[in-house]
């Protein structure tokens, strides 16, 4: 990704155009918050998700806030909970209305990247309290065993309830 990638507006047109630093998060996967809730008065959030090589899914978790996840590059395995993943290529969206228990992942050897739209904004807050966790964790304030009970304390903070264990992939 070049310098020229990372150049968004953030609607925000008086400073013109902002740099929108790219966060990591925990399990080594990006994201860019291209459209922070604070400047849509927290109704809509836009993010960048980049999922590299064959991640392990996360737990299955529900919110209040609608999710669009439309796949740029690569493709995206989705689950919801209870039923068989599928797959959505580049190109493709998927839809998740309030309170349905879901997961995704990075089912190839190749990044996906994944435009998310949230509505209500909130996923974006939380994105950056998790990049704050791994930031503790890569200077050594925090060890690797307190990383679960940092991302459970954050899920309850953020409204993002934990429904069940992530899915055995192959």
């Amino acid at each position: 990704m070049s310098d020229s990638d990372q150049s968004f507006n953030n609607g925000d047109t008086s400073k013109g155009v902002e740099v929108v630093p790219i966060l990591t998060l925990l399990n080594g996967n990006t994201v860019r918050v291209l459209t922070h809730g604070k400047t849509t008065d927290q109704r809509l959030t836009v993010i960048e998700y980049v999922d590299f090589i064959c991640g392990s899914p996360p737990p299955f978790t529900r919110h209040e806030f609608i999710e669009v996840f439309s796949v740029l590059e690569g493709r995206l395995a989705f689950q919801y909970l209870g039923e068989a993943p599928f797959y959505v290529p580049a190109g493709d969206a998927v839809t998740v209305p309030s309170g349905l228990s879901h997961t995704f992942w990075n089912p190839d050897d190749q990044p996906s990247r994944i435009m998310l739209v949230c509505t209500p904004a909130g996923l974006d807050s939380f994105f950056e309290a998790i990049h704050c966790e791994a930031e503790k964790l890569k200077a050594g304030e925090i060890g690797q065993h307190e990383v679960s009970s940092s991302m459970a304390r954050l899920r309850v903070k953020y409204g993002i309830e934990e429904t069940a264990g992530a899915p055995g992939i192959d």
